[in-house]
């Protein structure tokens, strides 16, 4: 895991890569709910893979958003490239 906090904008980021399975979101949601703790901060946003637009870290947008199987993630990543494509030009 990577962490990188700014105390001038207050932003906290961090890079978490794990092996995806059937529970994922759920592992996810573990790890968010600890940064909450930690950060003392409710409501946390989540971008996956290269994705310009941020989330809201609900379960429900991280299942909806994290491929669970290796098949899904190419699908997934290319996705994710051209909405970046698209809305950067």
């Amino acid at each position: 895991m990577l962490l990188q906090a700014n105390k001038v904008t207050e932003h906290i980021k961090f890079f978490v890569e794990m092996e995806r399975d059937r529970n994922i979101a759920e592992r996810i949601s573990e790890i968010l709910d600890g940064v909450k703790k930690l950060s003392e901060k409710e409501n946390l946003k989540f971008r996956y893979y290269k994705d310009f637009k941020s989330q809201e870290a609900t379960l429900e947008n991280i299942e909806n958003s994290v491929p669970v199987d290796p098949d899904n993630y190419g699908i997934v990543a290319n996705e994710s490239n051209l909405r970046n494509f698209k809305n950067f030009f």
